[in-house]
Order: C-alpha cells, then sequence, then structure tokens
C-alpha cells in the first residue's frame, strides 16, 4: 500500500483516460512522494503502474518513429503536441523514481526533429548532443523543463519548450574515456567527445590510419585512412573519393567478433582506474582476453562494531582528494588493482580480499625490521597496546615487553602513547592467518627508545600502505602494457536512427557551400545505410546526383537527367519532383527555341529559376556575354552552387579593363550602339576613327603612353576584327580581305593626323618609331590589333587644323583611366612638368658624370641610416632614377637609387679615380648584375600579363616578342632577358599567376619554388 499523504490518484490506470485526463496525471505525478527505501514497485504500486501505461503508449510511438524515414513526408494522424507532452511527463517520472529515461528521451528528439523545421543551429547543436548521450547511456542529473512547463505546452511554446529542453538538460561528467561501436553496412564510433562514421567495419575501422575525410560542424566527423583524405579538396575530388566510399559499402562484411571469455563470480581480476568522481572511483577489468566490465569499487568496508586494522576505502579515495599534482602517491586514472569481481551487485569490484591478501604479505616482509610507530589503543583485556606503523600496519605489543624497558625511560615511553608522538618498533613475530590480522612488535633495542624523531599521522600510514598497494598491483599486473579497451557494443540501432534523422533535419535546412553540402549528404547516406532506411538512402543517392548535376551547370558542363526509374517509390517525392523540374528548366538555358513545358504550381526557387532562363534565353544576340554571365551567375546563386561557378566566358582571353595605359575598341569602323535598340547598325569608318585617334592623342601627350586594343569589347574580351576588315573591303578602304591590310589602313590613319602642338610641323616620321602595331591571336581564335603608343618625347601633339568633325577638341590628354580635352591650362602643367624633369636631380648627375665631378646624395637613406654620399657617377639610367657610381667614403663601386636621397648636389671636387668603368649594370627589373654573370631567362606572357609588365617595366616590354598564336597555357608574347639575380623578375612572376610561365632559367624556378613555400607556411 501506498503512504496515506500522497496526493489523489488521478483517474484510472487506462490508456484511453490519459490524454483525456491528463492534467490530473500530471498534477498526481508531480506532487508524488516516491519512496525508494524498499521495492519500488510494491511501495509505489499507483505510480508504477500509472508510469507503465505512459510507457506502453511511448514504446509504440517509439517504434512507428523507427519505422518512419526521413524522406517520407509525417504521418497527419499523431497530435505532436499531445505526444510531447506525454514524452516529457514521462522522462521526467521516469527520473523521480531513480531511473534513466533513455528511450523516451530518443523518443522525444526524434519526434522534434521530424516535425519542427525552424530550430535555431545553436539549439540544434545541444540538441545532438544530448542525442549523443542518450546514446552513450550517460547519467542524467538535471533537466530544466518541469510539470508547469509541461501543463502549458501548445503550438505557441514549442520554440520555448525546446529551449529550455536544450539548456537545461545535463549528464553526469563523461570521464572514463568509454567509446561505443556500432556495426552495419558500416561502422560508428561514439567517443568521449567525438562522434565518427567510417566506410569500413570495425576490424578496418581498428587497423586503419585514421584521418579525416569531413567534417559536419564539429558534430560528426567522417573517417577514412589517411591515404584517402585530401586537406580542402576540391567538389570533384570529393564527389569522386566519397563516391569510391559508398559504392565500397555495397560489399560490406561485418567483422569477426572475438570470442571473448566471461568473469566468474568470485574471481579476483586486475581492473584500471578510468574516472574518479569524488569518493566514486570507476574501473574497467584490464585483460584484453576479457569481456570488459566496467564499475565501480565497492565503498563498504565495515560492519558498525567491526574493527578494522587494514586502512579503509574512505582512505583510499582520500588519495585522490589529498595528492596534489607532485604527490607521488596520489590515485589517478591509469592505476591498476587487484579487485574481487562480485557480479550481482551495483559495485562491482570489492577490493577488501586484496587488501587483506597485501596486509598479510607486508606483514611477512616486515617481520624483525624496525619502523616508528604511534600508539592508537590497547587490546584484550589489559593484554597489552597497539600501535601504528609508519608503512601502515598495526601491532602489538604484549605488556610484559614493558618490563624489559629501562626504568629511565618507561616514563618516555607512557608519554609517546599520551602525546602521540613516535616511537621505535621492532617486530618480531609474523602475523597469523586468523582474525584478527594481529602483528606482535617490541620496543627497539639498536635505536633505544627513539622518541618523537619522525613524528606522523594515522591518515599517513593509510596513505604509505595504499600508495605499496598500487605499486605491488601496477608491477604484477600482466597486462600493464595492454590499454584498457573501454569499448561497449551499440546492440539497439534506434539510436543510429536518431543521429540520422538529425544530419538529414540540418542538411535539409542549412545553408551550405557546395563541397560542405556534398559533406553532409555522404555522412546522411552512411547513417540510413546504417540504419536499414532505403529509401532514405535512395533519397541521399538523388540529392547527390541532383548537386553534382547544380555544379555542372555552374561549371558550364552537361546537364543530365537523374538517374530515377519510373516504379521508383520516390518518384512522387516532393523534393525529388521539384529537382527534376529544375534539371529540366537548366537544360533549357542557352536554347532560345525551347519553352517551359509544364504549368504545375512551382516553389519560389522553381519559379525564379524559369523567370532567370527565360530572359537570359530572350537576351542572347541582344546583350554582352558579360551581362548574359550575370544573369547565369544569379541563377546559380538561387541553386546554392555559385561557390563553384566558372563563368562562360572562363575560356575566353581576358585583356584586362581599362585603365591609364589601356583603352579597348571593338572596331574602327563600327559605333558602339546598343544593337537590342537599333537592330540594324550602319558602318561609319569616317566617324568612328576619330574615337580611335582621341586615345592615341590622349597616350601620346601621357607620362606612360599605353595600348590601344582594337577588336576588343569593353569587357574584355575579343570580338574579331572579320566585321571590321569586311567592311574596310566594301567600302574599298582596303584592297585585301586581311589582318596586315586592316594593320596598314589603322597606321595610315594615325600617322596622318597629328602635328607638333608647338610648332604645327608634322611628326608622321616620328610617330612611325613610337607608334607600333602587332596583330594577336585570342584563345579562342579571334584576331585584335594592339596598337601601342609611346609618350611623345618632344613636348605636345595636337590634330592637324581643319581636319576634324565638329565637336572635337584640338588635342587630348590620358588621365586617371580617361581621355580627356587638352585645356590651356592643362597643357601648361604637363610642359612644366617634362621641363622640370630636365632640370631635376638626374639633371645634376647627368652633368657630373660629363664633368667628372664628384655629385652629393643629400641625407641618402640605407639600412645604415641616412648620410650624405659623395659618389663619382659612371652610368645613368633615367627611367629607373638609378646610378652606378664609385662612393668614396667606403671606397666600392655599386648602385644608387636616386629616390632615396633627399636632393642632389655638385661637388667642385674631380674624380679620384683615373677611370669609371665597371661591369655592374642593372636589369630591366630593376637589380643590379654584373654582365659576366649574367644568365638569360625566357618567361611566356598571356595578353593580361603583358599589359602589366609593361605598365610596371617598360625597359622589359621593349625586349618582349609575339608568338605567332596563343600556346596551350594562353601564352601569347615571350620575354628573353639577361639576369643574374632572380629576384626582380621572381616578384613580377608572382605577382600574376595563371599570367606568367617560366620557360628557362633554373635560378628563376628555384626561387619562386622556395617563395612560394615561405608562403605556404605563412598561411598555415
Amino acid at each position: 500500500m501506498e503512504k496515506s499523504n500522497q496526493p489523489p490518484f488521478w483517474l484510472q490506470v487506462k490508456e484511453d483516460y490519459i490524454f483525456d485526463n491528463f492534467d490530473g496525471l500530471v498534477k498526481y505525478l508531480e506532487n508524488y512522494n516516491y519512496s525508494h527505501t524498499g521495492d519500488p514497485r510494491r511501495d509505489n504500486p499507483d505510480y508504477e503502474a500509472s508510469l507503465d501505461c505512459m510507457k506502453g503508449m511511448l514504446d509504440r510511438m517509439n517504434e512507428r518513429l523507427d519505422n518512419h524515414q526521413f524522406s517520407h513526408a509525417f504521418p497527419d494522424d499523431i497530435d505532436i503536441v499531445a505526444y510531447l507532452k506525454l514524452y516529457a511527463a514521462t522522462v521526467l517520472a521516469d527520473l523521480k523514481a531513480g531511473n534513466q529515461p533513455h528511450s523516451y528521451l530518443t523518443g522525444m528528439l526524434d519526434l522534434l526533429v521530424l516535425t519542427q523545421k525552424n530550430t535555431k543551429d545553436e539549439v540544434l547543436k545541444r540538441l545532438w548532443d544530448i542525442a549523443v548521450g542518450c546514446v552513450r547511456r550517460r547519467r542524467i542529473t538535471r533537466i530544466r523543463v518541469n510539470w508547469t512547463d509541461i501543463r502549458n505546452l501548445d503550438a505557441s511554446r514549442l520554440p520555448t519548450f525546446i529551449i529550455r529542453l536544450a539548456d537545461g538538460l545535463e549528464f553526469a561528467p563523461d570521464a572514463d574515456g568509454q567509446t561505443y561501436f556500432y556495426e552495419h553496412n558500416g561502422a560508428l564510433a561514439i567517443g568521449h567527445d567525438e562522434v565518427s562514421v567510417a566506410a569500413c567495419n570495425l576490424e578496418a575501422f581498428e587497423r586503419m590510419s585514421r584521418g579525416s575525410f569531413a567534417c559536419l560542424d564539429g558534430l560528426l566527423t567522417i573517417v577514412a585512412d589517411r591515404a584517402d583524405v585530401k586537406a580542402e579538396p576540391s567538389f570533384d575530388e570529393f564527389q569522386k573519393r566519397s563516391n569510391v566510399m559508398l559504392q565500397g559499402l555495397k560489399n560490406f562484411k561485418p567483422s569477426v567478433r572475438r570470442q571473448l571469455k566471461e568473469y566468474a563470480d568470485g574471481e579476483e581480476v586486475y581492473v584500471k582506474v578510468t574516472s574518479i568522481e569524488g569518493d566514486r572511483i570507476k574501473v574497467a577489468t584490464a585483460d584484453p582476453s576479457y569481456v570488459t566490465i566496467h564499475g565501480e569499487l565497492f565503498r563498504y568496508f565495515s560492519q558498525p562494531g567491526e574493527i578494522m586494522t587494514i586502512p579503509a576505502y574512505s582512505a583510499l579515495a582520500d588519495l585522490t582528494r589529498s595528492a596534489g599534482p607532485d604527490d607521488e602517491v596520489g590515485l589517478a586514472v591509469g592505476d591498476v588493482m587487484r579487485v574481487m569481481y562480485k557480479k550481482n551487485v551495483s559495485n562491482k569490484f570489492d577490493v577488501r580480499p586484496a587488501l587483506e591478501n597485501f596486509y598479510r604479505e607486508l606483514a611477512r616482509r616486515s617481520c624483525a625490521q624496525a619502523f616508528d610507530g604511534i600508539y592508537t589503543g590497547t587490546f584484550g583485556s589489559d593484554s597489552g597496546t597497539l600501535w601504528r606503523l609508519v608503512n601502515g600496519l598495526t601491532v602489538a605489543v604484549h605488556r610484559s615487553k614493558y618490563d624489559e624497558v629501562p626504568s629511565e625511560y618507561i616514563e618516555s615511553v607512557r608519554q609517546a602513547a599520551d602525546e602521540g608522538t613516535s616511537i621505535s618498533l621492532q617486530t618480531y613475530k609474523e602475523v597469523s592467518d586468523q582474525q584478527p590480522m594481529r602483528i606482535y612488535a617490541q620496543f627497539d633495542t639498536f635505536y633505544p627508545y627513539r622518541f618523537g624523531e619522525n613524528n606522523f599521522k594515522p591518515e599517513d600510514a593509510d596513505r604509505n600502505f595504499l600508495y605499496e598497494f598500487l605499486n605491488d598491483c601496477n608491477a604484477n599486473c600482466p597486462f600493464d602494457d595492454e590499454p584498457v579497451v573501454s569499448r561497449e557494443m551499440i546492440e539497439d540501432p534506434r539510436g543510429v536512427r536518431l543521429l540520422s534523422n538529425f544530419i538529414c533535419y540540418i542538411l535539409h535546412n542549412g545553408d551550405f557551400g557546395s563541397v560542405e553540402r556534398l559533406e553532409y549528404i555522404t555522412a546522411a547516406h552512411m547513417l540510413s545505410l546504417m540504419s536499414d532506411r532505403p529509401d532514405d538512402v535512395s533519397y541521399m543517392e538523388l540529392q547527390r546526383q541532383y548537386l553534382v548535376r547544380l555544379v555542372a551547370f555552374s561549371r558550364n558542363r552537361d546537364v543530365t537527367p537523374l538517374a530515377l526509374s519510373d516504379d521508383d517509390r520516390l518518384a512522387s517525392n516532393a523534393d525529388v519532383v521539384v529537382w527534376q523540374r529544375i534539371i529540366s528548366e537548366l537544360n533549357r538555358y542557352r536554347h532560345p527555341e525551347s519553352r517551359t513545358l509544364t504549368t504545375e504550381v512551382r516553389d519560389n526557387q522553381d519559379a525564379s529559376i524559369n523567370k532567370l532562363i527565360d530572359a537570359s534565353n530572350s537576351l542572347i544576340g541582344i546583350i554582352n556575354e558579360t551581362e548574359l554571365n550575370n544573369i547565369k551567375k544569379s541563377i546559380a546563386q538561387k541553386l546554392g552552387v555559385d561557390d563553384e561557378y566558372v563563368a562562360i566566358n572562363a575560356d575566353r582571353t581576358f585583356y584586362g579593363e581599362e585603365s591609364s595605359t589601356l583603352e579597348l575598341k571593338k572596331s574602327i569602323v563600327f559605333p558602339p550602339v546598343n544593337r537590342r535598340r537599333f537592330k540594324e547598325v550602319e558602318a561609319e569608318p569616317d566617324v568612328q576613327k576619330w574615337a580611335i585617334l582621341k586615345t592615341v592623342c590622349g597616350f601620346l601627350n601621357s607620362e606612360l603612353g599605353g595600348d590601344l586594343l582594337l577588336g576588343v569589347n569593353d569587357n574584355g574580351y575579343a570580338e574579331g576584327l572579320d566585321a571590321d576588315i569586311s567592311e574596310l573591303m566594301r567600302e574599298g578602304l582596303i584592297k585585301v580581305a586581311s589582318n596586315d591590310a586592316y594593320s596598314r589602313y589603322v597606321q595610315s590613319v594615325v600617322e596622318d593626323a597629328f602635328v607638333d602642338a608647338d610648332n604645327s610641323n608634322p611628326i608622321g616620321d616620328v610617330l612611325g618609331s613610337d607608334i607600333t602595331y602587332a596583330t594577336e591571336t585570342s584563345r579562342e581564335g579571334k584576331y585584335v590589333l594592339r596598337v601601342r603608343v609611346k609618350p611623345y618625347t618632344f613636348g605636345l601633339v595636337k590634330f592637324k587644323d581643319g581636319s576634324r568633325p565638329e565637336g572635337l577638341h584640338d588635342s587630348y590628354v590620358r588621365q586617371s583611366g580617361k581621355t580627356v580635352p587638352m585645356t590651356p591650362s592643362l597643357a601648361s602643367r604637363l610642359r612644366a612638368q617634362r621641363t622640370a624633369r630636365d632640370t631635376s636631380d638626374m639633371a645634376l648627375l647627368r652633368k657630373a658624370a660629363d664633368e667628372k665631378r664628384v655629385a652629393v646624395l643629400k641625407g641618402y637613406a640605407s639600412s645604415s641610416g641616412r648620410c650624405d654620399r659623395q659618389i663619382e657617377v659612371y652610368k645613368i639610367w633615367e627611367q629607373r632614377r638609378t646610378i652606378c657610381g664609385y662612393d668614396i667614403l667606403n671606397e666600392k663601386t655599386r648602385l644608387f637609387k636616386v629616390t632615396r636621397c633627399e636632393g642632389v648636389e655638385l661637388a667642385a671636387q674631380k674624380w679620384s679615380r683615373a677611370h669609371g668603368t665597371t661591369n655592374l649594370d642593372i636589369d630591366p627589373f630593376g637589380m643590379s648584375f654584373e654582365q659576366y654573370k649574367a644568365q638569360e631567362m625566357v618567361i611566356r606572357l598571356s595578353a593580361y600579363g603583358y599589359r602589366l609588365l609593361v605598365e610596371e617595366f617598360p625597359v622589359a616590354g621593349k625586349l618582349v616578342q609575339q608568338l605567332q598564336a596563343a600556346d596551350a597555357s594562353g601564352a601569347m608574347f615571350e620575354l628573353r632577358c639577361p639576369i643574374s639575380s632572380p629576384e626582380g623578375l621572381g616578384r613580377f612572376v608572382m605577382s600574376v599567376p595563371g599570367h606568367a610561365w617560366i620557360v628557362q632559367g633554373d635560378s628563376l624556378k628555384e626561387y619562386v619554388e622556395e617563395k612560394t613555400k615561405i608562403l605556404t607556411q605563412c598561411i598555415g
């Protein structure tokens, strides 16, 4: 019978009444005073009967959840809130009864994952940890959800309920290091802080040198042999390797399980300490040929009134508290002990028999030896006194031994007993096998009556004894080199199904990059296989195919249909239907004649992709490829694969963007019109040529000059010269339809257009050397004409009088990437700048060299600081503002950068050396070298690389030769130059990856390889 102070019974133990009278049931369970003193089921019959009824209902629900597959629609006949309340009430009631309701907590998590689609990531992560704890059967110590939460739970309060569950459930510390394994169509390992899956059986899992194949946000790791693991694999690499991994599981063979022996009740075994929680010492058996058993040491050593002379369990546990980090007698995880195995008790291991045996052995080893001891009491009816030795033994001193003590010491002996100070004792009689285990001793005669020299306390003796015991166990354990295999097989696949549902949920609702998404698909595929969910396996395979096809579209590859048979059970799955429809839409891309074949209702993503593809198809031939490319990239973003996107013009030569030294013109014949507004475009060579001439004028008047590319659109891609050549032939402006004829036409237009701005003299003969014309072939086989313009060094230029059309200025200059009209103030400033350059520091240095006078570099900056340098100037590189000269102070010939000094002065002093010759020179990249040490380096450049080389190193640009046609890597130019130090050229090559290729020069290759390694180390 239950106690009379219990709350009124809720109604009747019957499943039909559970939901109808749920509030009454909850009130009863909440207020019930559960009795744990006797037999729980006998002392709490109504409570237990109610709990059994609730569990019966949930067991059937758990079975339904086990049979449900994530790829299926969740049944609509389940009252989700009602069952969540029942699960929560059962968990709280079971905890009150002293049980661990892992099965029902697992069911509640499963129901939440399958039905609640908007759970935040951080909450989901904590729920995952709870799920893992349930699979590991960790002891629940706290749950924040309470009875009031259960009573008030409805659909609107579900998000708060989930957060309270995630934040407030705690497990006991998990410090035993035990790993739980599951094997079925793969291996699952759930350790202390990691969940791992592998596409192999457990035998292979244990043998392999494991590496992380994919890590899913700290939730789960797919492991594989390190040889198959690559850091940051590309999508294609991961897809290929994971596909091989999944294909291998089709021939899965389970590992052969070893037939381990089992310990017999009462058998002496060796155990290792696995964790210490206060006074609870957890251990595991150490013999690998036996089934590993985990448990706790028996904690009660004596009954009330029993006298124990052996140190008690409390002393053993006390070692864990009193020992500091440097205390060698501290009990620690990994220590070995001999214990007796007790099969049918909660504390399975009893250390008392081993302690008793060791006590006897220590007593035998201690016979006829002297030890310090302290008084502890008397024995018998005034038969003598008991003393505790420093090694933990208790000895008896018969009263007759007191008669042998000289009279001058007898008072000191009594004082030692009264004050608890130490005295030297000598054992003389071995311990008997009968109880109590008594050892006899006498007062030491060799060290007569040594008093108080080595005082200690009884607990010190306990620790010394236990330290000797642990040392003896560790020394004699035959399995000391064998680690404790803290492992337990998971036989029930329910926990694996729950973890599978979690990964599927995250995959279905998460926002991932393409590789990360494929990692989740692979993990979900593996867990679905392991939990025997064939439809989920097929669903993941189709989702994998779908993602691969999306990436194929993003990378300009062919998109093939999903491999779905007519009788496939997933053909009607809502997601699969959308996937098939989207793939059909992607197949319409770049096919303007195709039309949407379906009028089915579309989701938002499907409809937006349909509109973008229709728009792209309708604009082919109207807008340029860059704008079409932007539309396709928007489609890739909608599909979530834009991180794998490759531009539709990625295989075309990119000539760069317009800048201060680069101008792109599609034609010298046709004006740049919007072809969507004007279907017919008339050729206007007499008008369009002025757009070209304006650019050439701007470059001639600029500081650096520049390149004009004809046949290249504003986006930097080649359109070719064919249309221009055909029109020029039609109008009779050229006689032969060739690139050479086109180049000569452009040259004739340019060289007849300009005069010197100061004296109006024609400058066509000068421009013949300052402007070059070269035809290039792009990677896709289109021709472009490169017009290279050097700055006019004799002043400024302008158009011939009367030759230009109305509205065009007489002169232009290139500034900030634009060609702007020349104004009087701008012309004046440009002339002043050129005059200033001629009378600058470089002019003084030229004068110093001509007159063989010493030049002073004021405040020259070097690694040793700033100071004036007196230099005999032998050689000058004006464009690089660099000189070679003899440093009078340091008595050394070297190079000096004029930009490092504050100014230049001429000294009256003449050269002190009779000659000014030197072998030093400067390469096109600003590095000094000696001619006899120079090596010829050869690199090839793309058009983009060539343009950057000319901008940054004009001297090097003069050494470049154009190839007849682009090579396999896309190079169109070749540079050959002598250098002795690879540093300058090497820096340039590394600054344009993918646009410069080393053809010749071992030292240059070694320099780039060395710097690449250093950069890799910097990245980590």
